[in-house]
């Protein structure tokens, strides 16, 4: 499928190293769930939800002038600019995820400090058996 298809999938349920479904609350939610739960309730700077920021981007100018691709080059700057507001709305949904589940917060942390080790040659100093296991 091309980028200008402008297709948007849910975030994963994983990152990097770190299995949102193995992190759950109190009421047994797991953190992918909420993740998704929460992307169309948390709302921008501005106020608005993800919707609201797609339709307002759809009605604006920038949006009308821009491009939708091609064959050969897939990605329009429609596209670019509707993905924007969807990376934007999904930092913010975990940014709060993070607020709710410190455990998966420190798994999160520790393996990108590892993957950062790794990338420059260095040791690893987090046991990637601690990271993966968050509510053992």
């Amino acid at each position: 499928m091309s980028d200008s298809q402008a297709q948007f999938s849910n975030p994963s349920e994983d990152v990097g190293n770190v299995d949102l479904t193995s992190a759950k609350n109190g009421k047994g939610q797991d953190a992918h769930d909420r993740l998704l739960e929460l992307l169309g309730q948390v709302k921008d700077s501005a106020g608005r939800s993800m919707h609201e920021a797609m339709a307002e981007k759809i009605q604006s100018d920038s949006y009308k002038r821009g491009t939708d691709g091609s064959s050969c080059y897939s990605a329009g700057s429609r596209v670019n600019m509707i993905r924007d507001i969807h990376h934007r709305f999904q930092d913010i949904a975990m940014r709060q995820i993070k607020k709710e589940f410190p455990g998966l917060a420190d798994a999160l942390r520790a393996d990108k400090q590892n993957r950062i080790a790794a990338k420059h040659g260095r040791e690893v100093k987090n046991p990637l058996e601690s990271i993966l296991s968050l509510n053992e």
